[in-house]
């Protein structure tokens, strides 16, 4: 075997489908949980306890558990500390939870600028806030649609500069299409909406970025400082880990100065709950409810706390006590693996004739 071939028999015996005579093929969709997710869940059911919500030793241990949790994901996407992670159901609670925190923050002729290639959960949010939602309070904002070049897949960048104004509050766009497997440039991006001009509420003057990450974060290591992104979701069904857990990475003082999402359970504040004021907890907590959505402790840290030994390989992109730059090491091998596969069906799917293929990028 190559040394740069991957050991599919080895990568396999990781998880239980094979046994079933199954041959997946929609892992972009969802990931099949590895074995080692499942023995996971087996050890951390006997000290299954509330978080945030008990004294019982088990208590202490579930949420030290569930704590650490956060700063995992935070190491995952580079973030600088867990006060930037939203932990939610998905990407589409993630993007839901931007457009409800921003919702008071739009004036009357603002605009959000979003795309043509984005999954429903990063277009429909924002088409009820500009069409259903502000007009009911007397508020016009309108929502841009970038258009796609359909033959290769890739975003029109100079559409884009020509929707982007001094009166974008935000740009919306995906870092990899669901449809096409292409990546969006969003150093580009950035760069398009930090020229806007745009005046926020603390005086910065350009755009927001929101990232769906979706298909992005599982197949290429994301650095969220070094792409200066200010909002990015992801979700864990999608990364070898159970359904129900999402993510949203925001700028520490963009989550300090937004107002929560879902108000109850652990996003008040310890005491706070009075006739004529109520008190809200700190970050990362103050997008927290239900509390910890009525799954303390296994149900949210079982998915951060994949760590399987060292027979995974490249098979396996580990979700948390990796060193940035090995993961780096693993996600180069993948995106290589990953061109290398997409240049064979696309010159297989050609050959066959009356086809017509996109997203599959030449170089």
């Amino acid at each position: 075997m190559k040394p740069d071939e991957w050991d599919v028999e080895a990568i396999r015996s990781h998880f239980v489908f094979p046994q079933a005579g199954r041959i997946v093929t929609n892992n972009a969709a969802s990931t099949q949980p590895p074995r080692e997710l499942l023995a996971l869940l087996e050890s951390l059911a006997p000290d299954y306890e509330n978080v945030h919500r008990g004294q019982s030793s088990a208590s202490q241990a579930m949420t030290r558990r569930f704590e650490d949790a956060y700063d995992q994901i935070a190491r995952f996407v580079n973030a600088p500390g867990r006060n930037n992670i939203v932990v939610c159901r998905n990407t589409t609670e993630a993007h839901n939870t931007v457009m409800y925190s921003l919702l008071t923050a739009f004036r009357d002729g603002d605009n959000v600028v979003t795309t043509m290639m984005e999954h429903n959960s990063n277009y429909v949010p924002w088409y009820a806030m500009c069409k259903d939602i502000l007009p009911k309070f007397g508020r016009r904002v309108e929502y841009r649609l970038v258009r796609f070049d359909p033959r290769s897949g890739e975003l029109d960048l100079e559409h884009m500069a020509s929707l982007v104004d001094s009166r974008t509050k935000l740009v919306c766009c995906t870092g990899a299409s669901n449809f096409f497997g292409t990546k969006t440039p969003l150093a580009a991006v950035r760069a398009l909406a930090d020229a806007s001009g745009y005046v926020q509420p603390d005086g910065e003057r350009r755009s927001y970025l929101l990232v769906d990450g979706a298909q992005l974060v599982p197949g290429t290591f994301v650095d969220v400082q070094q792409l200066d992104i200010d909002y990015l979701s992801f979700s864990f069904h999608k990364m070898l880990a159970p359904f129900g857990v999402g993510v949203l990475y925001a700028k520490k003082h963009l989550l300090e100065s937004s107002l929560p999402f879902l108000y109850g359970g652990d996003m008040i504040a310890e005491g706070q709950v009075f006739p004529d004021s109520v008190g809200y907890n700190a970050l990362p907590w103050k997008y927290e409810s239900c509390p910890t959505r009525c799954e303390p402790g296994a149900g949210r840290v079982i998915p951060v706390r994949n760590e399987p030994g060292g027979g995974l390989g490249l098979a396996i992109r580990r979700l948390g006590g990796s060193p940035p730059a090995r993961y780096v090491d693993h996600r180069t091998d993948g995106d290589r693996h990953e061109r290398s596969a997409g240049a064979h069906l696309g010159a297989g799917a050609s050959g066959a004739g009356g086809n017509a293929v996109a997203g599959v990028p030449a170089r």
